[in-house]
C-alpha cells in the first residue's frame, strides 16, 4: 500500500495533502473489491469451511448476489462448480444468472459429504463480456442443515427475550431515578443509541477523517483524530448491550441461530447490562429509605 500511495502521490493521482489513512482505506476497500471480482472469461474460488461437515442425506443450498459491471439487468451465463479443496469437481450447475437480486442453488447432500471444506468457483461465461462482482459482505453463503425449524425459533425468541429483559431493566432504572419527564426522554434517547449502534461501529472500526487538507496542523490534526476515534472505540463498547441482533432475519431466511449466540446474549444483555444497572441502582439507593414503619 506504501509503494502504491507514493506511486500515486508522485504520477499526481493523490493530492499532496491528502490524509494518508484515507487513502490507505480506499486501496483496501478497492482490493477488497477485486477479491471478489471475477472477469469476463475468468473464475474465481471461494473457499468455505464446513465445521461438523454436511450430512449425507440433507441437501445444502448455496445462495449468492452480484452485480455486474454494464449497466443493464441481463443475466450473466456462468456455471458454478463445488469440489474438494485440491480434489476433484463433486457438482457443477451451468445457468443465466440474474444481477441484483438473492439467488439459490440446492446442492446434494452427497456432494458435500464427507468434506471439512470446499472450494466453489465460478466461471464467468458471459458472451457480452461483463465483470460480475460479489458482495464481500454477504454476496456468498453456503448453508447446510443444521437443525430444525423449532429449535431455531426458540433460540431466536431466547435472544430477543433477553434483549427486551434489558430494555425494560433501562426503563426501571430511570423510572426510579428520574422524573417521569426526564425518565421518558432518557428512554427516547436510549432507543435512539439503539439504532446508531451500526454507525458508531463503523467509525470505531474505519477511524472517521477529519481536517482533509489541514495543511500546516496536520500534526495536531491527526492527534485529533486518534482521540475522536478513541472515542467512538469506547462509545461501541458502552453500546454494545444495545446492538442487538438480527435472529429474526435470520430466522426466516432458514439461517442457523446458535446457543453460542444465545449465551453471548444472555451475557452482554442479562449478565453485563442488567447486572451493571442492578449494582448502580443498589449503590444509589443503598441509604435511601424505602418504607416506613406503621405503628
Amino acid at each position: 500500500a506504501r509503494e502504491k500511495f507514493d506511486a500515486d502521490r508522485a504520477a499526481g493521482r493523490v493530492p499532496p495533502d491528502a490524509p494518508v489513512e484515507q487513502v490507505f482505506a480506499m486501496y483496501r476497500a478497492e482490493a477488497r473489491v477485486a477479491a471478489f471480482a471475477v472477469a469476463p472469461s475468468g473464475r474465481r474460488t471461494f473457499g468455505f469451511r464446513l465445521p461438523g461437515g454436511a450430512p449425507a442425506d440433507r441437501p445444502a443450498q448455496f445462495r449468492f448476489r452480484f452485480v455486474k459491471s454494464m449497466l443493464d439487468l441481463e443475466s450473466i451465463a456462468g456455471a458454478w462448480v463445488f469440489a474438494a479443496p485440491g480434489g476433484a469437481v463433486r457438482h457443477e450447475v451451468a445457468g443465466e444468472w440474474k444481477p441484483g437480486s438473492v439467488q439459490s442453488i440446492t446442492i446434494p447432500g452427497r456432494a458435500l459429504s464427507g468434506l471439512d471444506a470446499v472450494d466453489v468457483t465460478f466461471e464467468n461465461r458471459d458472451p457480452s463480456s461483463a465483470a460480475a462482482y460479489f458482495d464481500p459482505d454477504d454476496g456468498l453463503r453456503l448453508l447446510v442443515h443444521r437443525g430444525g425449524f423449532a429449535g431455531n425459533y426458540l433460540r431466536s425468541l431466547l435472544t430477543l427475550l433477553f434483549q427486551a429483559a434489558f430494555l425494560a431493566a433501562i426503563g426501571l432504572t430511570a423510572g426510579s431515578l428520574l422524573s417521569m419527564p426526564v425518565a421518558s426522554f432518557a428512554s427516547l434517547a436510549v432507543v435512539l443509541a439503539t439504532r446508531l449502534t451500526g454507525t458508531i461501529a463503523g467509525f470505531a472500526r474505519d477511524g472517521p477523517v477529519l481536517f482533509q487538507g489541514a495543511g500546516p496542523a496536520e500534526g495536531w490534526a491527526a492527534a485529533l483524530e486518534r482521540a475522536y476515534h478513541a472515542y467512538f472505540v469506547v462509545l461501541k463498547w458502552i453500546t454494545a448491550p444495545l446492538r442487538g441482533t438480527d435472529a429474526l432475519e435470520r430466522l426466516a431466511t432458514g439461517q442457523l441461530v446458535g446457543w453460542g449466540e444465545v449465551a453471548r446474549m444472555g451475557l452482554l444483555e442479562i449478565g453485563i447490562g442488567c447486572g451493571a444497572l442492578a449494582v448502580a441502582g443498589a449503590w444509589m439507593f443503598r441509604r435511601r429509605e424505602l418504607g416506613a414503619a406503621q405503628g
